[in-house]
């Protein structure tokens, strides 16, 4: 049974932390942290609302690309490698689950997010000397960006973490993302059949739209009501929406819902009643205000950062070792040789 949807905006972020609810403002932070306005940053909020792509957008755009990403399948040593090559240049962490699990990495993150400045980082064993690149010692002043969609307090290290960085808990609403899809988005059709349904669901999603353009060109008659099931709408109150937006009249509505479903006039009453307390005027209308996109269709571009103290012919082997392709035995081995 259909209930109403709880808003992702009552879900608890880091212990102390500020709650954005807005994309202009996720990017006001973004760009403060690439220009080191911030310190060290950690970024929470739910899956699918484009925390990564926004914030490495918005830091790309303050840098002009100057910048480091890291993804959790990164080894200690690349971890150490990536913070060498990309010396005093921001830092952005995807996920920081691979790195709380190992303690090496555990004790690199815990360097470079030290107030001090400059930072030192250290790399104790054969794989580094003071004359190899990266050597076993070198002092840095980049900033850590910290995006990760679950935070745990409870852990001794992530609150030694939190204390060192300003936390963010980032819940934007079903409006805002709805919105923020608008100025990239090309499909009308979708974008106007997701926008009374986003606000329906326990958790709105960027990937909802996807899914549903996806679902919608693969021809089938049914697309809507898989889709609506796809996202997170369930199955009678998609009905419901998709009846109320139809250009039939009011019996008309009424009647088509209960020959397909085999349900009575007050489910339809209710499951319509829900619909419209669930969206923005609370009650008013499940159409919302025309917008024409003007986008292309998918997300901004991003760029592949570059480091500026590393030479062309070592690209492909840092990449490989960031990707974490290889052991540290292996990333060892390529540095002594």
């Amino acid at each position: 049974m259909a209930k109403k949807r709880t808003p992702m905006h009552s879900r608890k972020g880091p212990s102390k932390s500020i709650k954005i609810t807005s994309y202009k403002k996720l990017k006001r932070v973004a760009g403060s942290f690439a220009n080191g306005e911030y310190g060290n940053v950690i970024i929470v909020g739910p899956p699918g609302v484009g925390k990564t792509v926004h914030i490495r957008w918005a830091v790309q755009e303050a840098t002009g690309g100057h910048y480091a990403y890291l993804n959790n399948h990164a080894t200690p040593f690349g971890f150490y490698t990536m913070l060498w090559h990309f010396q005093d240049m921001p830092l952005i962490i995807d996920d920081i689950k691979a790195i709380n699990s190992n303690p090496a990495s555990v004790g690199l993150l815990m360097a470079v997010t030290d107030s001090s400045r400059p930072k030192a980082i250290t790399w104790t064993s054969k794989t580094c000397t003071p004359y190899t690149e990266p050597p076993s010692w070198f002092e840095t002043e980049s900033n850590v960006a910290i995006i990760t969609n679950q935070w745990d307090t409870l852990d001794e290290r992530v609150k030694a973490l939190e204390d060192r960085c300003m936390c963010f808990h980032f819940v934007p609403t079903p409006a805002a993302i709805h919105a923020y899809v608008g100025t990239w988005f090309d499909d009308q059709e979708i974008y106007d059949w997701m926008g009374p349904r986003i606000f329906q669901v326990r958790q709105p999603s960027i990937r909802s739209y996807l899914h549903a353009k996806k679902l919608r060109d693969t021809g089938a008659k049914d697309w809507q009501d898989d889709a609506s099931q796809l996202v997170g709408v369930d199955r009678e109150l998609g009905l419901v929406i998709q009846l109320e937006l139809s250009k039939l009249k009011p019996d008309e509505k009424m009647e088509a819902f209960m020959d397909i479903t085999k349900k009575s006039k007050a489910t339809y009453y209710r499951l319509r009643q829900l619909a419209l307390d669930n969206m923005p005027d609370g009650g008013q209308d499940l159409e919302l205000p025309a917008t024409k996109l003007t986008g292309v269709g998918r997300m901004p571009v991003l760029v592949n950062a570059q480091p500026t103290n590393i030479s062309p012919d070592m690209i492909e082997e840092i990449a490989a070792i960031l990707a974490g392709a290889t052991t540290d035995q292996e990333a060892t081995q390529q540095a002594e040789a």
